[in-house]
């Protein structure tokens, strides 16, 4: 049964929980990716929040105040010590115990370079950041919210041998705690136009009812299209049947033609 279906315009908030919540996972050694992410902050509106974490492990911010996250995103110019411990968010607190050894990119998808099996140590973190950050975005109600991953985008495809060795759990822990938190998973690759596989940050995408902007030199179209559906949507909420702790699928459906349809695929 439907229990609640409203339009919201964040452009045109009526109350607080109208405006956009995005979460900027940004690679900070790239001016490309800075660029991208100042770009999201200065369209920021009276009632948008932007959450903003590196990848290197610096200090994160949330805030409402477009200045406060434009000079976050400055200081992620700064270098960082190699080796440093993950900081707390007032999200909540990121979980990891362990280092960042920024830099070890594999195009081997999950895996490691040299057939060793291993995951890759970037790809593992951006993953882990994702999952994390969408489980800890459950605590921000009714409204849409959005992880937005801005660095290179190869290295979230999923391989057959992760599959295989049963290494794919990360990637579907992201799509489950996205599901169970209502936020979509964006990727905004800064490799360029390559001509490379980008399934793994697709499928991200199309489960979550959020945007893949990847395999291209031009960030225009699709920087706008982001924003436009972070901030304009149908807010759908319906009372499962059975158990509702029972992962189960979501399918919405409208009779107007020619019409596409970016929702959350499954919930549970």
């Amino acid at each position: 049964p439907i229990a609640s279906f409203v339009a919201i315009a964040a452009d045109r908030p009526a109350t607080v929980n109208d405006g956009r919540f995005l979460a900027l996972l940004v690679e900070p050694r790239s001016a490309t990716a800075r660029k991208l992410a100042r770009d999201r902050i200065d369209r920021m509106g009276e009632r948008d929040v932007v959450a903003i974490l590196a990848m290197n492990g610096s200090k994160a911010t949330t805030t409402d105040d477009r200045q406060i996250a434009l000079e976050q995103i400055d200081d992620l110019a700064t270098p960082v010590v190699g080796r440093r411990r993950v900081p707390e968010t007032n999200i909540g607190a990121l979980g990891f115990d362990g280092c960042f050894e920024c830099g070890r990119v594999s195009t081997t998808g999950l895996f490691g370079p040299s057939g060793t099996g291993k995951p890759s140590t970037y790809t593992v973190n951006v993953l882990s950041q994702m999952d994390t950050l969408a489980d800890q975005l459950k605590q921000v109600a009714h409204r849409r919210k959005s992880v937005v991953y801005i660095g290179p985008g190869s290295t979230l495809n999923l391989t057959e041998r992760a599959i295989k060795d049963g290494d794919s759990g990360r990637w579907f822990d992201v799509v489950k705690h996205a599901s169970r938190a209502d936020v979509s998973v964006s990727v905004i690759s800064i490799d360029g136009l390559t001509g490379k596989s980008y399934d793994g940050a697709r499928m991200l995408a199309d489960e979550t009812g959020g945007d893949a902007i990847v395999d291209t030199n031009t960030f225009d179209a699709g920087m706008a299209r982001l924003w436009q559906r972070a901030g304009h949507y149908y807010l759908l909420g319906y009372s499962p049947g059975g158990e509702k702790k029972k992962r189960h699928a979501i399918e919405v459906r409208v009779k107007r033609p020619d019409v596409d349809v970016h929702a959350l695929k499954s919930r549970g």
